[in-house]
């Protein structure tokens, strides 16, 4: 195996984080998942893991460093050194080379075999009785509970290291909470669709189409979340789709918070004799009542007949604005009328204005 810095492709003195964030940029380009065509990086990826599984746990690379271990992990042959005799005459091993807690196997003293452990007699020799020590145990298996635990060597389970990259099950339900929600998507719907409501099929960016219900009400700019409804990230599990709503305007209701206006036509006998119309809201179109001697200007108004309110069961007004419209043609009898009566009322309609 090659040198895990190498491996990683980063220098020895790199901090910790950056040991971890060059695995898993590695990881996520080599992992077999991704390249089913390529068996060879399975190799490459294996090879990656092994060099993480060494520099990436801060104890082992220490040892690493100092050469007391190679890139698999494996203990190095160390120079013998000579034992110290105790008062007994016992050799023992030398405190200035510890045992290492990593060792495959125990080490057995170079005085003889101790495969098998002397038994003391009640009367003891003319030395006395020889202490018993307890036999080294072997590591034991880890227990199962539930799902089987993956070790890689050295203390380091293959939950930990590869959890963060590919989850399980589990993890990607506990983690669904916390998955970071898609870009915004944008979708166009037409002034009396956003006021009633409507249903539109909305096709992102990587061809997923989406379903959205667009609420009674709704206004330009505001943010409908589908929940689990966004494209699947690099970490599992789906993020909520965000979908910004654009509402094109009409050509004749305009929006004022919750109110519909909407400026109506009238001709000159409606507005002096008054009458009866209808006129079109976002519901459909209505009768109204014009009073007589109306001017232009007046407003009148259509209870709940504007925007569904935010969060409530009920809505606006429809504010309808009044203009006397007249004729595109010449009507002589119109323009005969106004002369016989053109100085006979002392109306001035401009008697508020004042001075400027």
């Amino acid at each position: 195996m090659n040198d895990p810095y190498r491996t990683l492709g980063i220098p020895r003195k790199a901090p910790q984080d950056a040991v971890k964030q060059a695995y898993r940029r590695l990881a996520m380009e080599l992992h077999p998942d991704r390249n089913p065509e390529n068996p060879r990086i399975a190799d490459k990826f294996k090879e990656v893991s092994a060099a993480y599984a060494i520099i990436g746990d801060t104890g082992k690379r220490a040892r690493f460093d100092r050469g007391e271990i190679d890139a698999w992990g494996r203990r190095r042959p160390r120079s013998p050194t000579p034992p110290n005799a105790d008062k007994a005459g016992a050799a023992r091993p030398s405190q200035s080379q510890p045992e290492s807690p990593d060792a495959d196997k125990p080490e057995r003293a170079s005085g003889g075999s101790h495969d098998k452990t002397e038994k003391s007699t009640s009367s003891g020799g003319p030395t006395g009785p020889q202490p018993q020590s307890a036999p080294e145990q072997p590591p034991q298996p880890a227990k199962k509970t539930g799902t089987q635990t993956r070790w890689l060597g050295g203390g380091i389970k293959a939950e930990d290291l590869f959890g963060p990259l590919f989850p399980t099950k589990a993890q990607r339900a506990k983690r669904s909470t916390a998955v970071t929600a898609d870009p915004t998507h944008r979708l166009r719907v037409g002034f009396v669709e956003a006021a009633r409501g409507a249903s539109k099929r909305l096709t992102t960016a990587r061809g997923r189409t989406l379903e959205v219900a667009v609420p009674a009400g709704i206004r330009d700019g505001q943010v409908i979340r589908l929940k689990g409804q966004g494209e699947t990230g690099p970490l599992g599990g789906r993020g909520d789709a965000l979908v910004k709503i654009e509402v094109t305007p009409h050509k004749l209701f305009r929006a004022e918070g919750d109110d519909v206006h909407l400026e109506v036509p009238v001709s000159l006998e409606e507005a002096v004799l008054g009458a009866r119309i209808r006129v079109p809201t976002v519901d459909g179109s209505v009768e109204v009542s014009i009073p007589r001697g109306a001017n232009s200007g007046a407003q009148l108004r259509l209870r709940g007949k504007g925007l569904r309110r935010t969060g409530a069961k009920s809505s606006g007004d429809q504010v309808l604005r009044l203009v006397i419209k007249l004729p595109h043609a010449s009507d002589p009898d119109l323009e005969a009328f106004v002369r016989r009566r053109q100085g006979q009322t002392a109306f001035d309609p401009r008697e508020n204005m004042g001075a400027i």
